[in-house]
């Protein structure tokens, strides 16, 4: 019913992850991301789109918390070798 995402450790600077593509223009969908978290929905003419979260060390310790049919993605990190850590799950309720 529902799905969540816990963010324990973020060992990139957003900011420089940032810059890693910088160069790189493509359209909407295509664009490229380093590090963010996305829902990936879909517009009135059946286009496919990304919103972004733009994920950094201020979300250690936040939880995401959506419907568990929302398609989502996570985008890999370039400028650290250490390990991202999340805790995640789904949540069912029986009444």
């Amino acid at each position: 019913m529902f799905s969540f995402v816990i963010f324990i450790k973020i060992p990139y600077n957003l900011r420089e992850e940032e810059t890693y593509f910088k160069d790189i223009k493509t359209d909407t969908f295509n664009t490229m991301h380093t590090s963010k978290f996305a829902f990936l929905n879909t517009d009135y003419n059946g286009e496919i789109y990304c919103d972004i979260l733009p994920v950094d060390k201020s979300f250690v310790g936040k939880i995401i918390f959506f419907k568990a049919a929302q398609l989502h993605q996570v985008f890999p990190f370039y400028t650290s070798n250490d390990y991202r850590i999340t805790v995640s799950g789904n949540l069912k309720l029986k009444v």
